[in-house]
């Protein structure tokens, strides 16, 4: 195969996304053949097999990140709404994405003898969001059980009913919100989850595994 001399990144990252949706592993060969990328290319750019696995979920979660972390910035239902709801919407706006964090087991990309480098990227990303996800939980009072189920259980299990195989339909959105509350009041009696659970604002990117 005559070495490829340009690439898009992300075509690459969607491919082993798609690829792992359907095996348990990939190897640079493997990803040459499917994108027709030499080996030589990968490895130069990306350095090593682990690397370049690496840099797959963290394009997939660097572009959720924004829609997970700041709605959480708030306190009350709304926020945390958005942040689920936001889930549903980057699946239907970056589905190879999303195939990445909502259908693949995490260690298949992120896995040891990753760079230090990418290793650091990867552990900011989840301290940002757990940071983020546990002031929520204490403005809030809602148990931290209620939160993660409401704003990551949810929405990825209703995700996995589409993707890999089908695109996220419209509805899908409100799949979420009719299962968002009940689960949200679950994890503080006294609240009345759907004073404000329809306050939530523009869209926005989110996702997560």
């Amino acid at each position: 195969m005559g070495r490829t001399a340009q690439f898009k990144d992300h075509d690459v990252f969607a491919w082993i996304g798609r690829s792992l949706a359907a095996a348990p592993s990939v190897t640079v060969q493997e990803i040459s053949r499917g994108t027709g990328v030499s080996v030589g290319s990968l490895y130069h750019r990306f350095g090593s097999l682990e690397a370049l696995l690496a840099e797959t979920w963290l394009w997939a979660r660097e572009l959720a990140q924004p829609g997970l972390v700041e709605p959480l910035n708030g306190m009350r239902v709304a926020h945390a709404l958005r942040c689920a709801v936001g889930q549903i919407r980057f699946a239907r706006e970056y589905p190879d994405a999303a195939v990445i964090l909502n259908c693949l087991p995490r260690t298949s990309l992120v896995r040891p003898g990753m760079p230090e480098a990418l290793a650091n990227r990867v552990a900011d990303l989840d301290a940002a969001f757990e940071t983020a996800l546990r002031a929520f939980t204490e403005r809030s009072e809602f148990t931290p059980e209620a939160v993660r189920l409401s704003v990551l259980a949810v929405p990825q299990g209703i995700i996995r009913l589409y993707l890999p195989d089908r695109a996220v339909p419209p509805e899908a959105e409100q799949m979420l919100r009719a299962a968002f509350r009940p689960l949200m009041a679950l994890g503080r009696p006294d609240a009345d989850p759907a004073a404000d659970a329809d306050a939530d604002g523009q869209p926005v990117r989110g996702g997560l595994r």
